[in-house]
């Protein structure tokens, strides 16, 4: 909310230190974003008259002028303007001087004849065109014939001053208006508020009530609806001092009639609309909802389709404004408009929110109903915007104004308990002031006759009023928070502060990760609808279900339920700019839809990548990189028996949704106890390709909730072995497509408990060896805790545990 501080000074004593004054404010809740100034960057420019103007003897498009500034002796300036003539009183930027932007305007030579200064246009002085819709744009800022001559301009023309940008939370709807912030700093400085009530003399022949009929025909969208008739209407610019105001206010100024409107919303946080009234056929007006499919052209002449579930202000004819969002380009005011209806309506928070999102439109009049609009305001709005009308002389007021009043007429009551108020801001108030504050809030108190409590009726316009902790709030706030001492609640004791399990193995993985090399990498929550296409995904693939964000651009389009496009796009942007190879994790969220449920399932994912451009065949360094950071991880959370099953061997395990995006014969599911809980290996080479990512790309992902189920930080401590271990190797020959894994299993299953380590040490492959054969060497390390092993009995071990590897897997003893 943008408040002009001159305007502020209209309703309450703003002191000269506003640096004082919006600290004080931010402390007592109404937070100060920061404060500009108007033309800041402006200094050095003065009013001049132009005394006489003569051509440049070396350039066609130039001339020369002689400009008074009020010394005593005339300036010389070359300028290229066309619109400037003898007696014109003109902004002049002097030597030394700067204009918009910070831009200094130097005495310099232009072809040849000296120029002591330049005289500027409306854009040099920062001006918008809308405060001056009678100046030219294009060319020099002529000035009003009556400004003293070497006055600085801005403040010539009353435009010095500052605006302070507030932050304003959404359930304080009273401070999106001059006036609620107003009363804000009165009630911080214990000043008086002005609040003058509106004026109107009214004197306007016509009836509204005659002219117009109203019929609200949906009473819970719309609780309280009123207009009046506005007759010979003179359609004009606003004054200098309105246009100023709304300007300073982020509000472009248009003219008289609408500009009313918008200064109303601004003074009193009440949104208004002016229709013109001879676009209101059937002298009719009703509020209904829209029916199916009806169409509608807002003011800024875009279409759009409307349910039922959105409510409209509509004619005999049709549609004619979007309740609380927008008018329609079928009555709007323009410069031929004679007679125009005022309206200021109360509208219902949720139905202007649901319609605004629904069609994709956001106004300061539906930013303000969605914040709920005080009803016991419509009247005195629309009274306010007449006494406008009638202070700018551009129209007759009506006699009568229409008003359809749905409010509630009961208020509720909040019961408050003075004591207890001490008691829970830890203070010593004296009633009086709790008091005192809370009526300067606006509250109606009846306090009982032994001042302990009070029946308390919160204003109309304080809807964030609601409980005994809301009241406490005020006095607490309008006390200082300053002035409160810091002390420990009763019989409060000090808690030690801990992380979960879940962020410890968080932080344990992030660790691992980073001390492998990985960097870590923060991404968005959204992909585009587009990436279960470039990843390949079946039609029916539980990844396709996706939670769409309305009118999102469309690669954010949805949030994300995989976290490969982050992964391999961010991957992607780091091959694309040299960098030859890279590891990247994240540990992310993924968001998967439930039908019937609102909120979607949250799954936290381990995710990282890992590509090399170097070289052009790759061994399998990169699957062995991540396969060790997965048995890192495994064992510093205590996880036992995770099996690496290959993804075209694993089919009675469910592996994850992402497995088709991996290499089918270089990638792994990760099991244990029969449960995939992740994936490793290269990417699917067509994968890569769409993503043009080298070929040389892996993969990791797992289940964060899994590894968190499946954790175990207790530790067991062995003795030291007593005795001496007994070492085999072991070099069997099997079918390329054995997975190491399951030999080792049938060695550990055959060792009688006493296999205290076991090695791979050698895969070898040759035509010696037979078509699609290997040669898979181990080192197994025998050690009883009871006595020392010999032949007698390791080699039976050792014969069946090959017999084993015979009968399950068809493996010989390499000779």
């Amino acid at each position: 909310m943008l408040a002009p501080i001159e305007w502020l000074k209209q309703l309450v004593d703003v002191p000269e230190n506003i640096h004082d004054f919006c600290n004080r404010l931010t402390l007592s809740g109404s937070k100060v974003e920061g404060v500009t100034w108007f033309g800041e960057d402006v200094s050095g420019v003065v009013t001049g008259r132009i005394e006489t103007i003569e051509r440049h003897p070396n350039a066609d498009k130039l001339v020369i002028c002689q400009v008074n500034v009020g010394e005593q002796k005339n300036l010389q300036i070359v300028t290229g303007a066309s619109n400037v003539k003898v007696n014109d009183i003109v902004p002049v930027a002097l030597d030394g001087s700067h204009v918009n932007g910070g831009k200094q305007i130097n005495t310099g030579m232009l072809r040849g004849v000296k120029s002591e200064g330049m005289l500027c246009s409306l854009a040099e002085l920062g001006i918008m065109p809308e405060l001056f819709p009678e100046a030219v744009t294009d060319g020099i800022f002529i000035l009003p014939d009556d400004l003293a001559l070497g006055e600085p301009v801005l403040k010539a023309l009353k435009l010095e001053g500052g605006t302070i940008e507030f932050e304003i939370t959404s359930n304080r709807p009273d401070c999106y208006s001059i006036e609620g912030l107003a009363r804000e700093a009165a009630i911080t400085y214990r000043h008086e508020f002005h609040l003058p009530e509106p004026e109107v003399k009214a004197d306007g022949l016509n009836r509204t009530s005659d002219a117009l009929k109203v019929t609200v025909a949906e009473p819970a969208l719309c609780s309280r609806y009123c207009a009046v008739r506005i007759d010979k209407v003179k359609i004009e610019p606003s004054p200098l001092w309105m246009r100023r105001r709304l300007a300073m206010s982020g509000v472009r100024p248009i003219n008289n009639i609408v500009d009313i409107t918008n200064y109303v919303m601004l003074e009193l946080g009440q949104p208004m609309h002016a229709f013109s009234a001879d676009c209101i056929r059937g002298g009719e007006i009703t509020v209904r909802r829209a029916a199916g499919q009806e169409t509608f052209t807002t003011l800024d002449d875009k279409n759009y389709v409307l349910d039922d579930s959105m409510l409209v202000i509509a004619d005999k004819a049709g549609a004619v404004a979007l309740a609380g969002i927008m008018g329609g380009a079928n009555s709007c005011i323009n410069p031929g408009t004679d007679t125009v209806i005022f309206e200021a309506a109360c509208f219902a928070p949720d139905s202007v929110r649901q319609t605004a999102s629904a069609l994709g439109i956001r106004t300061e009049s539906s930013a303000r109903f969605e914040r709920i609009v005080d009803g016991w305001k419509t009247l005195r709005a629309l009274k306010r915007a007449c006494e406008l009308v009638e202070k700018l002389g551009c129209g007759l007021v009506s006699s009568d104004f229409i008003d359809i009043n749905n409010l509630p007429s009961t208020k509720p009551h909040i019961k408050l308990d003075f004591n207890r108020v001490n008691t829970f801001l830890g203070l010593q108030l004296a009633t009086s002031e709790m008091i005192a504050t809370l009526e300067a809030v606006g509250c109606n108190l009846t306090v009982d006759s032994g001042n302990l409590t009070a029946d308390v009726v919160a204003p109309s316009f304080r809807p964030d009023l609601e409980g005994f902790a809301d009241l406490a709030e005020e006095v607490a706030r309008f006390h200082d928070y300053n002035n409160i001492p810091p002390t420990l609640l009763p019989a409060a004791e000090t808690t030690v502060g801990g992380r979960s399990t879940k962020l410890n193995i968080k932080r344990l993985i992030a660790e691992i990760m980073i001390s492998s090399g990985f960097y870590e990498a923060y991404t968005y929550s959204f992909m585009s609808a587009k990436e279960p296409d470039r990843l390949g995904l079946a039609p029916d693939s539980p990844l396709r279900k996706m939670l769409k964000i309305r009118y999102a651009p469309e690669d954010t389009s949805c949030l994300r339920t995989t976290p490969l496009p982050a992964l391999l796009n961010i991957a992607h942007n780091n091959s694309s700019r040299a960098e030859e190879s890279a590891g990247l994790f994240e540990i992310m969220r993924c968001y998967h839809p439930v039908d019937g449920q609102k909120l979607p399932n949250e799954r936290e994912v381990v995710a990282a990548i890992v590509y090399d451009n170097t070289t052009a065949k790759d061994n399998g360094r990169l699957f062995y990189e991540l396969k060790h950071i997965v048995e890192e991880i495994s064992q510093q959370t205590g996880i036992k028996d995770v099996e690496f099953l290959s993804l075209a061997a694993s089919s009675e395990v469910n592996a994850p949704a992402e497995a088709p995006c991996f290499h089918p014969y270089r990638s792994a599911s990760l099991v244990v106890n029969r449960k995939s809980f992740g994936l490793i290996g290269y990417l699917h080479p067509d994968i890569a390709e769409t993503y043009d990512l080298p070929r040389c790309t892996a993969v990791l992902l797992l289940d964060l909730a899994t590894v968190v189920e499946l954790h175990n930080f207790k530790r067991t401590q062995k003795p030291l072995p007593k005795y001496p271990a007994v070492t085999r190797d072991l070099a069997v020959v099997v079918d390329r497509s054995t997975p190491v894994g399951e030999i080792e299993k049938n060695i550990y299953a055959h060792s009688e408990d006493l296999l205290a380590e076991l090695a791979l040490f050698d895969v070898y492959e040759g035509k010696n060896l037979g078509h699609d054969k290997k040669s898979v060497a181990f080192s197994l390390k025998f050690r009883s805790q009871t006595g020392t092993l010999n032949d007698a009995v390791i080699n039976p071990i050792m014969n069946r545990i090959i017999e084993a590897l015979h009968e399950t897997l068809h493996a010989e003893l390499r000779q």
